[in-house]
């Protein structure tokens, strides 16, 4: 299905999950980062709800194991759910009604989409943001963790947040990234989120627990270079249109009419009198 047709529900789903958010801060209620994993609100309030989502078995491996410990380590009250990614429509049946503060995705990755290259499979970060935005399973002020070698690279960023508003953070190491290291840096984001940190500043704390490069990036300092992106994927739109109309109405010259071939030579030919 493409994208397109997807865009009206798509926009019905943001705009009454923010409406829903704002009135009940406004109520004087929790937060909607106080959510438990069946997406409802309860009397108890959970800190954090992480979604840990698979898309190659040889990246995961035992990381997913010393993630899902260390989150406990972290926050006894922190809810975890496991995905294995299929396809948009798997994934989106599995969530349901869930909603996530966190989404950490496991996978390997490059500048154009994730998956498992063992298994040859790949996915296009379009995919994935489209998947996360039909669904609306993340809170707002939400992080998308790309435990994933170059997931902290703009182009990655930028590629997921025109897709889908839904997404207010993404984090990621620049260069290539092994798994406990990886490990060791989620966790260090997690900690520091949990005590109060903003997610740039928590992005700091995992750089500094491996020694690698991450990167946050916020929707919001993105704006204007998400705006030009949107304009000139429109003008290109249009040049692709304005190209296939041209080249449907050309007629090639042995389609002309006879009559019209033979052109009078203004030199040779006289004007009649």
């Amino acid at each position: 299905m493409k994208a397109t047709t997807l865009m009206a529900p798509v926009l019905e789903n943001r705009l009454l999950s923010r409406l829903g958010s704002v009135f009940w801060r406004c109520s004087g209620h929790p937060t909607a980062s106080n959510v438990f994993s069946d997406g409802h609100f309860e009397k108890r309030i959970v800190n954090t709800a992480c979604l840990i989502l698979k898309a190659s078995e040889d990246a995961c491996g035992s990381e997913i194991a010393a993630l899902e410990a260390n989150l406990k380590a972290t926050d006894s009250k922190v809810v975890i759910r496991q995905i294995d990614w299929v396809s948009q429509d798997d994934f989106i049946a599995k969530v349901g009604d869930n909603k996530f503060k966190i989404i950490y995705v496991g996978a390997h990755a490059d500048g154009k989409g994730f998956g498992d290259n063992n298994k040859g499979v790949w996915h296009d970060w379009q995919t994935l943001a489209l998947s996360i935005c039909i669904s609306d399973c993340m809170v707002p002020e939400g992080v998308l963790f790309m435990g994933c070698c170059r997931g902290g690279m703009k182009t990655i960023a930028l590629q997921i947040f025109k897709v889908c508003n839904r997404i207010d953070y993404i984090v990621g190491p620049n260069q290539k990234a092994k798994g406990g290291d990886l490990v060791a840096a989620f966790t260090a984001f997690v900690r520091d989120l949990k005590n109060g940190a903003a997610p740039i500043e928590a992005t700091e704390r995992a750089t500094g627990a491996t020694g690698d490069q991450y990167t946050c990036h916020d929707r919001q300092e993105l704006d204007v270079e998400l705006t030009l992106s949107e304009q000139l994927d429109r003008i290109e739109g249009w040049a692709k249109s304005l190209t296939e109309i041209l080249a449907r109405s050309t007629i090639t010259i042995a389609e002309w009419p006879r009559e019209a071939k033979q052109t009078p030579n203004p030199v040779t030919q006289a004007a009649p009198k």
